[in-house]
């Protein structure tokens, strides 16, 4: 068996990210939790993750300013990315598409087995 893919789940709620983290546990993978944008930066700094989802509105530092960065980063460019935000607004697509080519799930509109596919799909497993 091959290592366990680790997904940096940036989510300030914890439920949410508890109901995550159990749901991405269960298929197999490890989960970093994060509950802010600083964080996450500063987790970035050190650590690649295989996979990212990461929610827009957070404390500290928003999810787009963490998007760029990761966008940006010579170590981080190639992690793949999907936004999964409360926010269903053109406006919210239109920040995230401006940054680049990332996919955005609505937390209201998105069944967590259709998530667990899409990264599936994107990571090749």
């Amino acid at each position: 068996m091959s290592q366990k893919k680790l997904i940096l789940l940036v989510e300030d709620d914890p439920d949410i990210s508890a109901l995550m983290e159990k749901k991405l546990s269960i298929e197999g993978f490890d989960v970093k939790k994060i509950m802010d944008g600083e964080e996450a930066i500063n987790y970035l700094e050190t650590n690649i993750p295989d996979f990212v989802i990461l929610d827009i509105l957070m404390p500290k530092i928003e999810g787009i300013s963490v998007l760029q960065m990761i966008h940006d980063g010579e170590k981080t460019n190639k992690i793949p990315v999907i936004v999964l935000s409360n926010l269903d607004s053109q406006d919210s697509r239109d920040q995230v598409n401006a940054v680049g080519d990332y996919e955005y799930f609505v937390k209201a509109k998105t069944d967590l087995d259709d998530l667990v596919k899409r990264i599936k799909e994107k990571l090749g497993i």
